[in-house]
């Protein structure tokens, strides 16, 4: 149907169609009504295909069609004005449907909600919107009508709701009266049609009652108004009273938690750490367990009385109504060695209570022993287990039941197990079991006591333990496994298990897997800084910080029902602790939403990444899972540090330990938001690049750049993010231009540079004034040999290299050592394997803010302006030392927590740069200082103090001498022509030789600031 619009003379357009019929089926009414009517046939047809808009709809908690078609709801997309002609596109904007930056509005993603005249409720006057974006709903047309069904003239009440969400659910509930009013400007024309009926007004607010109660006027009186809540079960009594509703009929049942694989880990991993209390060992003694052995063989653990109180949501209600407390664990895995199942076992003298997570055991016990031994031994009763194991049998493997031995059989077979002994001290009660076996093909032998136990009296065996035949006791409530495994919400009674040997095959069951919907991006808003997200039938709406910042506010929305939190998503226990609310709320399994979470902090990295333009570290999607683990076993060690030295020194670096802590440190601070800078300080030809191109190697590619020179404009050139927690090594800084000086001082103090200059790129040439901006922080690593800047040396660490003849001569050996070795720089060699697992420990490492908190029981020299930097640079240092030791460091919310571990770390590398007496002294001239007060030289020539350090050269004596005689302490007169010149240490120099040391004061040690003293009463619980 192809519309067109003739303007006529009085300029009010006419709807012209191709065919007298399609002509005639629109009502005589005004031009535009015609056109909206239209609209909405057509978008209420695009509804039928487009699953996103009715996606929205049921995560809103509006999911019976009929509701849809009712208020005749339509959706978008490009066939809804794809016949229209310019006439028609000009008559879209005149009513407001086409916008200059938007396009046609009701094209896009969301819902169109017609709004009529309810005295011709045929006739469309107008167009809401409702978009993904938190449910957000406006008039995309002027206010005019309101949104119901056909019948509304029928009903003598008349619901009046504010919210397209709140009508429809009304609606959808049974209150066919249910009206939709955006805007209360459209009550005034319909006074008359209300005046005639009962009102009622329903919002979720008091401000919105109050706005519907004034636009009625002098019907406000009569109308009865009525808050109500998101859930309407929610609601209070008196208005679902009113209302004529129920609670039960509008409240959907409390979902009931999955078996979930993760929650059995975690409470497998919490029985295992509660079974070496008292009580534990007891539970072990009452089935005589307790054997070293047997507990690691099938990884035994311990559930105390009290067992609740230590476990999260979702373990907690996975259990609920099972009495297993003061029972031992003994979980079940599946062929990928996941726990699937457990085994509870009840501790006690008497009585054999035994309960199994499913109806039929799931996995298999001690699968280890399945693979250790061709001829096993087999029960079904845990205390005959531990009395094979303490008659010195260890190829014994326990079965809850024949059920569960005829599902395992398979998986026996395939691990070379080729006979099968039962144990059977009643052989009657046994015969199922081995004939079970005998089915499956295994050779099958019955054995008695005097078999199994030939030098010990047999066990008196209680009447209790007859029972244990078939010990597993499933709750019968409970779905089968092929159906989503659902646990009861209060206890039922236990039965037994039956005896014989079911006679139809039991099918194995179903495995535990769920599959997680796809999160797809339906709408990202730039400027609300929020994206919105479909998982399913599920919507999450999550926030988009504008910097990396991981704590961030996420709603999810399912079948009505919404669940809104601000936390740390990066966190597990946070991310866990949302999926159980909000699974409890709205429905959505906790299997799903935690991964899910996962994938939604990946999407809202990689919108933050593609507006800043840059993407993602593929490095790490792709990273294998033993490259992974080789890293992680590193990063976790308690000698992390000391690891790290000893690959730099496998790689050829040898001796100077602190020199490489200090610029691993620094290069690993790129991460932090003030990273740290070093330099390396050496003489010419002392070879102080090798310890910068190792670091340079240990870097990803991808956070280095290594430059041999600068210009004076290259750092203001970056792309965008080409600085942004990068490690920028300079080979040589000595020859810096003055104006790269001051762009590398100006960057590491404000973390960005900004450069404004003319600009003739406009169209005729015009001059503007055009800024750019390269922003960091980024960290710089680079040596000189002293002649570097001092203002920018005064930001550095300073790392003195080691030019004693003893170095010299290691490092000639280690030379040695690695060209002798012909393997060493072979692809695939011992010195590739070094340098790929440092570049993978980088990379899991997480830049996250650290906080240090002791550093206000920190006492540091403050004798000396440079001492401000000074103790600036030691924060950093304990800063880097946590952020490497992350993954051993406790978390608050997103922000890492130094220990004063970090602080030792610190104070042992840059003790010699914290002495008092050195005020201002570089490295080198520290060392002659020092040299010359310990020697108790006073007064000496360049030859001799070319006696004193011999692996100096001159150009290195003159580089110490000049900073000591430009801070008075040396003195030379000029020597002249022909006379040697004489270097004399003034008295002070030697008085100022005393150090103060850096300490970290004992909670509640006084301490004085300014004058007033004062006390460090913080808790030692939280200085961390």
């Amino acid at each position: 149907m192809a519309l067109h619009i003739d303007i006529q003379p009085d300029d009010e357009p006419l709807v012209v169609l191709d065919s007298a019929a399609e002509e005639a089926a629109l009502i005589s009414a005004p031009n535009h009504d015609n056109l909206l009517t239209m609209l909405a046939s057509v978008s209420t047809a695009a509804l039928v295909t487009d699953t996103a808009a009715q996606d929205l709809l049921r995560s809103a908690g509006v999911t019976d069609p009929a509701v849809w078609s009712d208020f005749r709801l339509g959706a978008g997309g490009p066939t809804l004005a794809a016949n229209f002609d310019p006439s028609a596109w000009a008559h879209c904007k005149a009513i407001g449907l086409r916008k200059q930056a938007v396009g046609f509005i009701l094209a896009g993603a969301g819902v169109n909600i017609p709004t009529v005249d309810p005295r011709e409720p045929n006739r469309v006057v107008g167009f809401i919107r409702l978009t993904p974006a938190q449910f957000k709903h406006q008039f995309c047309t002027a206010p005019a009508g309101i949104a119901c069904a056909p019948e509304i003239a029928s009903h003598p009440r008349i619901v009046l709701a504010d919210s397209p969400i709140l009508a429809m659910k009304l609606y959808q509930a049974g209150i066919r009266g249910a009206v939709l009013v955006e805007d209360t400007a459209v009550l005034a024309p319909l006074l008359p049609w209300l005046s005639e009926r009962q009102l009622v007004v329903v919002s979720h607010k008091k401000h919105g009652l109050q706005l519907l109660r004034s636009a009625l006027g002098p019907l406000a009186g009569s109308a009865t108004p009525l808050q109500l809540q998101g859930e309407l079960g929610l609601s209070s009594d008196e208005a679902l009273a009113v209302l004529g509703l129920s609670r039960e009929q509008l409240l959907p049942a409390e979902p009931k938690p999955p078996v979930d694989s993760r929650s059995l880990h975690h409470l497998h991993t919490y029985a295992q750490g509660r079974l070496a209390t008292p009580e534990g060992l007891a539970a072990l003694d009452t089935f005589g367990a307790n054997q070293p052995e047997l507990v690691a063989a099938y990884r035994l653990g311990y559930l105390p009385a009290d067992f609740r109180s230590a476990l999260d949501g979702p373990t907690k209600r996975m259990l609920s109504g099972l009495p297993i407390g003061n029972s031992l664990l003994i979980p079940a895995f599946d062929r990928d060695g996941v726990i699937v199942d457990c085994l509870l076992k009840y501790a006690a003298e008497t009585g054999s209570r035994a309960i199994g997570l499913f109806p039929e055991p799931q996995g298999m016990l001690a699968p280890v022993m399945a693979t250790a031994y061709d001829e096993i031994i087999v029960t079904t009763s845990f205390r005959r287990l531990c009395g094979l194991w303490q008659a010195g049998h260890r190829n014994v493997l326990l079965f809850r039941s024949d059920a569960d031995a005829q599902r395992n059989a398979e998986h026996l077979r395939e691990s070379g197990v080729k006979l099968v002994q039962v144990y059977a001290a009643m052989r009657e009660r046994f015969a199922g079991l081995a004939q079970v076996f005998r089915d499956a093909g295994f050779r099958v032998q019955l054995l008695g006591r005097e078999q199994v136990e030939p030098e010990q009296q047999a066990p008196v065996v209680e009447a209790a333990e007859v029972e244990e035949a078939a010990e597993v006791q499933p709750v019968p409530t409970m779905e089968p496994p092929s159906a989503p495994l659902i646990f009861p919400t209060a206890p039922a009674p236990l039965a037994a298990a039956p005896v014989e040997a079911a006679a139809v095959p039991v099918q194995p069951p179903a495995t535990l897997t769920f599959t997680i919907p796809a999160l797809e991006l339906v709408e990202h808003d730039d400027i609300a800084g929020l994206a919105t997200f479909k998982a399913g039938t599920a919507i999450y709406v999550v926030e988009v910080p504008w910097d990396s910042s991981t704590r961030l506010e996420v709603s999810l929305r399912h079948n009505g029902n919404v669940h809104r939190d601000r936390f740390d998503v990066a966190v597990e226990a946070q991310r866990r602790r949302f999926a159980s609310s909000a699974a409890l709320r709205t429905a959505v399994a906790v299997e799903l939403i935690e991964p899910q979470l996962i994938d939604l902090l990946d999407a809202v990295r990689a919108l933050i990444a593609a507006k800043e333009g840059r993407s993602l570290n593929p490095a790490l999607a792709n990273l294998l899972p033993s490259d992974r683990a080789a890293a992680m076993a590193v990063l976790t060690a308690p000698d992390l540090l000391e690891r790290i030295r000893l690959d730099l020194t496998n790689l050829g670096w040898v001796g100077e330990d602190d020199a490489k802590a200090i610029l691993y440190l620094a290069a690993i601070s790129r991460k932090l938001a003030n990273p740290i800078w070093a330099s390396l300080m050496a003489s010419s030809g002392a070879g102080k690049s090798h310890g910068l191109d190792l670091i340079a190697e240990l870097t990803p590619p991808e956070d280095l750049m290594q430059v041999s020179r600068l210009t004076d404009a290259a750092l203001y050139y970056q792309e965008n993010g080409g600085l942004s927690h990068k490690l920028l090594l300079l080979d040589e800084a000595d020859g810096l231009t003055p104006e790269v000086n001051v762009a590398l001082r100006v960057l590491k103090t404000r973390g960005a540079l900004s450069l404004s200059q003319a600009d003739r790129s406009g169209p005729k040439g015009q001059v503007r004034t055009k800024t750019i901006e390269a922003r960091g922080p980024v960290a710089v690593l680079t040596s000189t040999a002293g002649k570097l800047e001092p203002q920018l040396l005064s930001r550095c660490v300073e790392v003195p290299v080691d030019e004693s003849p003893a170095q010299t001569q290691s490092i000639l050996a280690a030379q040695q050592r690695l060209h002798a070795d012909p393997t060493w720089r072979n692809a695939g060699g011992r010195r590739e394997a070094i340098i790929a697992r440092h570049r993978t420990m980088q990379r899991l490492l997480v830049s996250a803010p650290v906080v240090i908190p002791f550093a206000e029981r920190i006492e540091f020299p403050a004798t000396s302006v440079r001492h401000r930097r000074e103790h600036e640079r030691f924060l950093g240092l304990i800063e880097a030392s946590a952020l490497l030791h992350q993954h051993q460091r406790l978390k608050d919310g997103g922000t890492i927590v130094a220990t004063e571990a970090d602080f030792t770390v610190a104070v042992r590398l840059v003790a010699r740069q914290l002495s008092d007496a050195h005020q201002g002294l570089g490295q080198q001239a520290r060392s002659l200082l020092d040299l010359l007060v310990s020697r108790g030289v006073t007064l000496a020539t360049m030859e001799d103090l070319a006696r004193l350090r011999p692996e100096w050269n001159r150009n290195t004596f003159r580089t110490a001498l000049k900073e000591l005689m430009a801070l008075d302490y040396i003195t030379s007169p000029c020597g002249g022509r022909g006379k040697r010149r004489e270097y004399r240490l003034v008295a002070s120099g030697a008085a100022m030789t005393a150090t103060a040391g850096v300490r970290l004061r004992q909670v509640g040690e006084l301490v004085e600031v300014g004058g007033a003293i004062f006390a460090d009463v913080s808790l030692e619980s939280a200085t961390g």
